[in-house]
């Protein structure tokens, strides 16, 4: 008998199947009690092509304000300089606990308005409690990041990275 071969592509594919590729669900991920995740566990789970890509980005208009509910918070505008026009992104951290500093939270919300942070880690952040969904359609992606894990744009891994070195 022989085996018939199959052709195996990602969805979206020319010559591939309409249905979407299965989401595996993030070791992280708990619905029934999303709490977020550290800045710091979010950082080290970044690629490393995201952590290095920060260089590149140019961090200003830090402030460090107090949320409505008078959580902690760090946001700044980040640009990523291109052959044309310079891109700028709104880039934001808030703490979930009163009265400590943003590194040292043990939870903490993140978000960013660039494309690959709303494509690639806003649902999958927003899974755990670290985000909430504001630029995306709040459907999964399964196609840039169909395991769901939890990871930082390169915009907030530069504003990561002046927290730590400012001890915010």
């Amino acid at each position: 008998m022989v085996a018939k071969r199959v052709r195996v592509t990602r969805a979206g594919r020319p010559g591939s199947s309409p249905v979407p590729a299965p989401v595996t669900p993030n070791a992280n991920v708990n619905p029934s009690n999303p709490q977020g995740l550290s800045l710091r566990t979010l950082y080290n789970q970044t690629p490393a092509l995201y952590r290095n890509n920060a260089a590149d980005v140019d961090v200003t208009q830090i402030q460090s304000v107090l949320s409505k509910g008078g959580y902690p918070a760090v946001t700044a505008r980040t640009t990523t300089p291109t052959s044309r026009q310079p891109q700028v992104y709104k880039t934001w951290v808030v703490g979930k606990e009163k009265n400590k500093p943003i590194n040292q939270q043990s939870a903490v919300m993140v978000q960013c308005s660039c494309s690959n942070y709303m494509y690639m880690w806003e649902y999958a952040n927003a899974a755990v409690g670290a985000a909430k969904i504001i630029y995306g359609n709040g459907e999964p992606p399964t196609v840039t990041n169909f395991s769901l894990q939890n990871s930082l744009c390169k915009h907030l891994c530069a504003l990561s990275q002046h927290i730590f070195r400012k001890n915010m």
